[in-house]
């Protein structure tokens, strides 16, 4: 009844099956974001002092804002506080601004909490939005930011905040081509090995409850989320997953500020695991049947050491045979 007469489109999909997320948790976060709503919705500033240091804040402009404050970060006008201590992540999915494209979001995690505090959310170009994401982190106690740099969309963003050298930027473990080495790389890169790592993590994320979603946006992109005919999770057609992604890069981020390991990397360190201890039985094996041989050719060799001289001459003279 609910798939074929939906009261809205959402429902058609939440009964279509094939949920990849929790739906009733999400339908739980979704009730509470649209009771209490946002703090503030504003548009991030920033004034650079003689130090070369960097002071941001905010105006509230329901138009021109495109950052809605769940939560306010532990400090004063911009300047941290002396019990300041919370830290946050942030994870980053860009756009290239376009009206009929993808949006450009920016998902802020409180560490401590695991709860969602801030979002910006635009379609923008990108040289604006580099600069509102940079202050965004920064009004945040300098959050651990990573930025999807899939299809190249986000190496600009990447650059900019690279070169600025204020945000804590997070940088993966790439191979080189070049230097044929494995390097440090700015950008988070969302590809066949890290794209199950977002899918596992969102899902122990809502499951569990650790990591709270306000931003109704997010909670819609979560909610209609599908495998496709290929296997890949993605958003359904007309619809969107920036949101998700970068809600599961800041919960990423957030595992590995605290020390957690990944599901996915618990099934590999696992697997390694495995394998290290299937090649330790094996070498011991290789080693037991190599000494075994070389007793057995000591052997063979001992005993060939003393041969008896025989007769083995026509005139009858001795010679060793």
């Amino acid at each position: 009844m609910r798939r074929e007469y939906p009261s809205r489109p959402e429902e058609a999909f939440e009964a279509s099956g094939g949920d990849i997320l929790d739906q009733k948790v999400l339908a739980q976060w979704a009730k509470e974001a649209k009771a209490n709503g946002p703090r503030a919705t504003v548009r991030m500033t920033a004034r650079e002092q003689p130090d070369s240091t960097v002071i941001c804040s905010y105006e509230e402009d329901d138009r021109g804002g495109h950052v809605e404050i769940y939560e306010w970060p532990d400090h004063l006008n911009g300047e941290l506080d002396q019990k300041a201590h919370h830290t946050y992540t942030m994870g980053v999915d860009v756009s290239m601004g376009t009206s009929d494209g993808d949006w450009t979001v920016g998902v802020v995690l409180d560490v401590e909490t695991g709860e969602q505090v801030a979002e910006f959310r635009a379609k923008m170009d990108p040289d604006i939005a580099v600069d509102q994401i940079e202050w965004l982190a920064l009004f945040y106690n300098n959050a651990f930011t990573g930025v999807e740099v899939t299809g190249g969309v986000g190496w600009p963003f990447v650059r900019h905040l690279h070169d600025r050298g204020l945000v804590n930027l997070y940088e993966r473990v790439a191979f080189d081509r070049t230097t044929k080495t494995r390097m440090k790389k700015p950008g988070w890169d969302t590809n066949t090995k890290t794209r199950p790592m977002i899918v596992s993590e969102t899902k122990m994320m809502v499951r569990e409850e650790r990591c709270q979603l306000h931003s109704i946006e997010t909670i819609n992109e979560c909610r209609l989320l599908h495998e496709d005919d290929s296997g890949k999770i993605q958003a359904r057609g007309g619809f969107h997953d920036d949101g998700w992604i970068a809600y599961g890069i800041a919960g990423i981020l957030r595992n590995e500020k605290l020390g957690y390991v990944t599901s996915v990397e618990k099934q590999k360190q696992t697997k390694n695991d495995f394998l290290h201890a299937l090649n330790a039985q094996q070498s011991q094996i290789d080693r037991y049947k190599e000494d075994r041989f070389s007793r057995i050719r000591t052997r063979a060799v001992s005993e060939k050491q003393f041969v008896m001289p025989q007769t083995g001459s026509v005139d009858g003279r001795r010679s060793w045979i």
